[in-house]
């Protein structure tokens, strides 16, 4: 049996079925050659939507490069509560650093925000360029922390879109009120293991505005507060998805699905 954990680990987009020989894509392809793996070296393939195949490489050249299938099945490794992200958008090193952590972290999805205090305001090119930038990183990020499933990624939404996307979920704002409640909230956390799961909005750099406050408590959210010190925007939604996975117990092998 190949050891799954230590096993080099590439996302692969196509149909993964036992005994199936696949030519690898190209960007796989490119992958195995960099780290010179050879023909008859074991791989670890996932196709993003919980299939997980072992593989050894039958044919490697300039050319080609194909991968015959052992075994192949459906492998979970996600938190059994369902995190939504909402998280308003900041300067890419920073939006780079929060896809990559929220995937490791077991995030289902993400909402990237156009707050009206957010630094970074995009178009409908760069949006896109993003978009495709930030995937990239999600299946790369999953490579390597062993995820089978791809963590969603929706950008840029509106704060209005965001709401609307979230509202059956419970919705936690992160923001600087003396009436937040702590994350520890025992009424709070109560809420949101009856509903297996929450939405969690991060604002930008400086906070939310006060019309985007009053536009989150008017939509039915939780103000929360993370503490006595101001956390910046990378940090702020890390910080509240493994706080709730810990005291929800979602990553606990005995509540893993």
């Amino acid at each position: 049996m190949i050891s799954s954990m230590t096993t080099a680990r590439f996302f692969c987009d196509t149909r993964l079925e036992h005994c199936d020989t696949i030519e690898l894509p190209d960007d796989v392809a490119h992958h195995v050659r960099v780290r010179r793996l050879r023909e008859g070296e074991p791989i670890v393939l996932f196709d993003g939507k919980g299939r997980q195949a072992e593989a050894r490489i039958s044919v490697i050249s300039k050319s080609l490069c194909q991968a015959k299938i052992e075994s192949s099945s459906l492998v979970s490794r996600e938190i059994s509560g369902k995190i939504t992200l909402v998280q308003a958008m900041a300067s890419q090193d920073k939006m780079d650093w929060i896809i990559e952590k929220a995937t490791e972290l077991g995030v289902t999805r993400m909402i990237a925000v156009q707050a009206s205090r957010s630094v970074v305001k995009l178009n409908s090119d760069r949006a896109s360029k993003r978009a495709a930038h930030g995937r990239r990183l999600i299946e790369s990020a999953s490579e390597q922390c062993g995820r089978n499933h791809l963590m969603q990624l929706l950008m840029p939404h509106s704060l209005k879109q965001a709401i609307e996307a979230c509202k059956d979920q419970p919705m936690l704002a992160c923001v600087l009120s003396e009436a937040a409640l702590p994350l520890t909230s025992e009424s709070l956390l109560e809420t949101v293991r009856r509903h297996q799961g929450c939405s969690v909005f991060i604002g930008p750099e400086g906070g939310w505005a006060p019309d985007e406050q009053n536009e989150l408590i008017k939509a039915g959210a939780v103000a929360i507060s993370l503490g006595r010190r101001v956390l910046r925007t990378e940090t702020a939604g890390l910080a509240a998805v493994s706080a709730l996975t810990a005291l929800q117990r979602w990553d606990h092998p005995e509540t893993v699905q």
